[in-house]
């Protein structure tokens, strides 16, 4: 059983300039006691399909929750371009935001977002350029088909606040277990 259940991720302005900041309302549902709740957020830019050391963690927030729902505008700056190859700074790459439970994550939710020439022009013909201009360059967060993986982990079960009915309170420590992946039509997390 999960003590934090995400209910709804939105992103706001999905169309921006590549550099501009990034919006995300995130609501979600808590079921431990405020004070014992260990909850972090992340947005994660993937840099590279190649080398995940180009990835970029935008922003990291710890959020204390109230028992019951919460909602939080989680803003961030866009990712650094000069930081990302220069041959993958056009095309499609993935934004991520990840809850964390004491340091593990259990949830991600990942768009995949198209890179690009503002210019019609420029998207024809690009210019032939060792590193694309940031400034001329624009992201479109693809919020129609949002992949949401949850991550089986141990929950404190004596920090519940309440329990569901029929929960043994057993949990497993396979922090890498994938307990699902699903299409956006499969759930409530929404954009």
């Amino acid at each position: 059983m999960s003590y934090v259940d995400v209910v709804a991720v939105e992103v706001s302005e999905p169309r921006a300039r590549l550099t501009d900041e990034l919006k995300f309302s995130i609501t979600f549902q808590c079921k431990i006691k405020p004070e014992q709740a260990d909850l972090a957020w992340r947005i994660v830019w993937v840099g590279s399909a190649k080398n995940e050391v180009h990835d970029q963690i935008l922003e990291e927030v710890d959020v204390p929750p109230e028992l019951g729902l919460n909602s939080f505008d989680f803003i961030c700056d866009g990712p650094n371009p000069d930081k990302i190859p220069a041959d993958e700074v056009l095309g499609v790459t993935v934004v991520m935001v990840q809850a964390l439970y004491k340091g593990k994550e259990f949830l991600r939710v990942g768009y995949y977002v198209k890179v690009d020439y503002t210019d019609e022009k420029l998207r024809e013909e690009p210019p032939q350029v060792e590193r694309p201009d940031p400034a001329l360059l624009e992201r479109l967060i693809l919020t129609d088909e949002p992949r949401v993986t949850r991550y089986l982990i141990e929950w404190d079960s004596c920090n519940a606040a309440y329990s569901e009915e029929g929960n043994s309170g057993e949990q497993t420590n396979d922090s890498e277990t994938v307990l699902e992946e699903v299409k956006p039509e499969a759930q409530v997390i929404t954009s």
